[in-house]
């Protein structure tokens, strides 16, 4: 895969939040204006059955940690041909209405397997947090096929040490958005794509 966003420190404000778990950091991205980079479709990757969460919030509520934390599994890096995943780790005991959870003992930013979930109130306020149209931004018939309503790729992006790269993808439908970061690789872009559709399907009902 090559390298489409070299050089792009000016363009990045990189955010760490640590609520309760170390090392968990989000990439939020600066407004390019309406530049929309070409990208093919989707790739087909064999995935597990993404059936939607169950509707089980009052009206008003926010889903739990672990709700959230339950949207993607071990098994579904597997599925898009990711090995080592285990369990997610997260704050169980945090706020409702988001989490952030490692697969494998580190952040993405630390070259592991990350993925961060937000229920904002309304869709506004989620959509502001994805900063599409810009730089990033997915092209629209990608976005559909992964049921996104506004989605960035950001790839290449140098680790805390400066040993390897990861890739983060920004997706937001209704009041959720979700970044997933993974180590960069020839495969790294379409695994993205298969779990954000996975997490986007199973997450109707907080959206």
């Amino acid at each position: 895969m090559g390298r489409r966003l070299h050089g792009v420190g000016a363009l990045v404000a990189l955010v760490v939040m640590a609520p309760t778990l170390q090392g968990c950091s989000l990439l939020l991205m600066g407004r390019q204006g309406d530049v929309a980079t070409a990208a093919p479709a989707v790739s087909a990757i064999p995935l597990p059955t993404a059936a939607a969460a169950e509707p089980s919030l009052g009206a008003g509520a926010l889903p739990t940690p672990d709700q959230l934390a339950a949207l993607l599994g071990a098994g579904d890096f597997s599925a898009v041909g990711i090995e080592g995943a285990g369990p997610p780790s997260y704050d169980a005991a945090g706020e409702p209405g988001s989490v952030y959870a490692v697969y494998q003992g580190l952040s993405g930013a630390a070259g592991g397997l990350e993925v961060d979930v937000f229920v904002s109130e309304n869709a506004s306020d989620a959509a502001a947090l994805v900063f599409d149209p810009g730089l990033w931004a997915l092209d629209a018939d990608t976005k559909s096929t992964m049921g996104a309503e506004r989605a960035t790729l950001i790839d290449g992006q140098s680790t805390n040490d400066g040993t390897a790269m990861y890739d983060t993808l920004w997706v937001q439908k209704g009041r959720l958005v979700a970044a997933i970061s993974i180590p960069t690789s020839e495969q790294s872009r379409d695994q993205l794509l298969g779990l954000a559709t996975l997490l986007l399907a199973r997450s109707a009902a907080y959206q």
